[in-house]
């Protein structure tokens, strides 16, 4: 997970050079799109998607918009606040595989198993506080049927 670090933290360089105008729409799309296809783990398969669509929409501004840099500046944000979260992603690692937890701001919380199979699950914050909830109540009938 190193490695994806460092991508990250050059992606999000390349945006703040973007924004502080030290680098032009193509040096930006260039950035985000590299970075995208360096994600090639399985965790990171959504975070690529949405890279290569940040990608299209940049591309799009910069062929149809007469304010490249001031359209293309909610892009660079929305990439940043991305990355930033990603920072927050916490997983546990149980006996039959890894579960990834992810906060996404404008939905929630995201749970995946990492399988070969099998849908991700979003929640808002208040479901993922009943499943919580759920969680610890099974967790204390469990224990006491062990004793």
């Amino acid at each position: 997970m190193i490695i994806y670090d460092e991508i990250l933290k050059k992606l999000s360089d390349d945006c703040e050079k973007y924004r502080n105008c030290l680098s032009d729409i193509d040096e930006l799309k260039n950035a985000v799109w590299h970075t995208a296809q360096a994600l090639t783990y399985i965790e990171k398969k959504e975070l690529r998607s949405f890279l290569q669509s940040a990608e299209g929409r940049l591309d799009m501004i910069q062929f149809t918009s007469e304010n490249i840099f001031e359209d293309s500046l909610e892009i660079v944000s929305e990439i940043i606040d991305r990355i930033r979260t990603i920072n927050q992603d916490m997983s546990i690692k149980l006996n039959h595989g890894e579960i990834l937890l992810r906060i996404e701001p404008e939905i929630g919380f995201f749970i995946k198993t990492i399988t070969d199979f099998g849908d991700s699950v979003r929640l808002s914050g208040e479901e993922a506080r009943q499943l919580a909830k759920t969680l610890v109540n099974m967790a204390d009938k469990a224990d006491e049927m062990r004793i």
